[in-house]
């Protein structure tokens, strides 16, 4: 299973999505480089062509 490869389990996840806990800068880390896009899509679902956008606004 992908999440016990990472160390992590779905009791965690489902903390994660209720609000209760928040998964480690390391593994954010991690699943920003498994699946090859930036912490700020990761987290903010926001990709960097939005980001450059908002800067010039």
């Amino acid at each position: 299973m992908f999440g016990e490869k990472l160390n992590f389990s779905r009791h965690s996840i489902s903390k994660w999505e209720r609000g209760e806990s928040y998964p480690s800068i390391e593994l954010l880390i991690k699943l920003s480089d498994i699946f090859d896009i930036t912490l700020d899509e990761l987290v903010f679902d926001i990709t960097l062509d939005e980001l450059v956008k908002e800067d010039h606004s």
